[in-house]
């Protein structure tokens, strides 16, 4: 069985709600439901495609031209559907590329293997953020970005 073989009909009756958690008047949250997680999305048990995932899904935000906003109370749908196939489409270049083993990526590893899957041709400067000090590092550098005239999309991920 294959990790699209489970219908989320996102197109049709059945919509994904992904609410908001609004933490400080910098910060909000949107946690998806348990069932649309890279290891269990279609029945999968685990999954190491996580860079490439979230590679994807900065590729999809750009293509979209998707926004976000602090005040939502609910992610648009549209959201919902780039993240979706994101995992599905990330999980089986993975599987291509990799089949039965086990390969942790870092984005410049997925540059070299995949780039033009990913629509990303190189890396800049990459770093993390932590929770300490009320995420101050992260709202430090998204007042940054959005002073710059450039593009970008950056995401936050929460190991739960």
């Amino acid at each position: 069985m294959g990790y699209r073989d489970v219908s989320l009909d996102l197109d049709g009756g059945h919509v994904i709600q992904v609410k908001a958690i609004h933490i400080s008047s910098n910060v909000t949250q949107f946690k998806f439901p348990w069932e649309i997680s890279q290891s269990t999305l279609g029945r999968r048990q685990g999954s190491n495609a996580y860079t490439l995932i979230a590679v994807l899904f900065g590729a999809y935000c750009l293509k979209n031209n998707l926004d976000i906003s602090l005040v939502w109370d609910e992610l648009p749908q549209i959201w919902t559907e780039c993240f979706t196939n994101a995992i599905c489409d990330g999980n089986s270049l993975y599987e291509e590329l990799y089949a039965d083993t086990t390969v942790y990526l870092d984005v410049e590893d997925v540059v070299n293997a995949a780039g033009a899957e990913c629509s990303i041709q190189s890396t800049s400067l990459e770093f993390g953020f932590t929770d300490a000090d009320d995420y101050s590092d992260l709202i430090a550098y998204v007042e940054q970005s959005l002073t710059k005239s450039r593009y970008g999309v950056d995401a936050l991920w929460e190991s739960l």
